[in-house]
């Protein structure tokens, strides 16, 4: 399973980042990938955003932040650092990509772990 954490649901960065990967699901779904979105915000924020980007995946809201102070994300009292992990069966992170700007997605760096664009 691959966990994608936005920063806030207001982030037009991270909503970037959500269609960017939508564009390509093609390729992740030769490699089996299933994503979860993890937003702090209430959970009409969070569902509205995944309205908006019409991404085809669960989207839970993490107001409590309980998710992000696991993966060691805390940013502020309103924001988680976006990154994308990949966990393991027993929910231990397997790959973690921090950090995300307007001209670093990680989208890449995900498809090259996984191996996605070089599948037959």
């Amino acid at each position: 399973m691959i966990v994608i954490t936005i920063k806030a649901t207001w982030c037009p960065v991270c909503r970037q980042q959500l269609l960017r990967i939508k564009e390509q699901l093609v390729d992740f779904e030769k490699c089996n990938a299933s994503f979860v979105v993890i937003s702090p915000g209430s959970n009409e924020a969070v569902q509205e955003l995944k309205f908006n980007t019409d991404f085809p995946f669960p989207f839970i809201p993490d107001q409590n932040f309980s998710i992000a102070k696991k993966l060691d994300l805390i940013l502020s009292e309103e924001e988680i650092m976006p990154a994308i992990v990949i966990l393991n069966k027993d929910l231990s992170v397997k790959w973690i990509r921090k950090g995300r700007n307007a001209l670093n997605f990680g989208d890449a760096e995900l498809k090259d772990y996984l191996g996605c664009a070089n599948w037959i």
